[in-house]
């Protein structure tokens, strides 16, 4: 056990020299407001990186907030009549259920953000080997379905 602890504080110590080099997406609007005692831990959203920023971990210069993803991105994974349904609230009850979240344009607008967060952590982990999505995706959406 001890020596499993070492080899934490080891690897956490390399991390920490490369921090500056880290960018990592993160928003107000990924804590998006839920019902009471809903099941999802929204509320972790704003904790990472608040004990990120606490313990050293990282520094503000680390974050960065994504835009929102533009809409040929998006259909290059997703179908157009799905993206058109969220975008105007046509979902049926049964297909927001799937999803698990209430409909909203902000959870839209969440959904967009979260997207492009990846997706531009992907592009800065290119460059620098190493970024992260504090919210890296809700759900496992299909073409034409969430």
């Amino acid at each position: 056990m001890h020596a499993a602890k070492l080899a934490y504080t080891v690897n956490f110590a390399k991390f920490s020299i490369f921090s500056v080099l880290i960018k990592i997406a993160n928003s107000h609007l990924y804590a998006h407001p839920l019902p009471e005692n809903h099941r999802f831990p929204m509320e972790k959203y704003e904790l990472v990186p608040q004990q990120l920023l606490y313990e050293g971990t990282i520094s503000e210069a680390n974050l960065f907030a994504p835009q929102k993803m533009e809409d040929d991105v998006i259909l290059l994974t997703h179908s157009t009549d799905y993206l058109q349904r969220l975008r105007n609230a046509e979902m049926s009850r049964a297909e927001m259920r799937r999803i698990g979240f209430q409909f909203s344009p902000q959870l839209i607008e969440r959904e967009l953000i979260i997207m492009f967060g990846t997706v531009q952590a992907a592009l800065f982990a290119l460059e620098n080997e190493i970024a992260f999505n504090i919210a890296g995706g809700t759900h496992h959406a299909f073409y034409n379905k969430g």
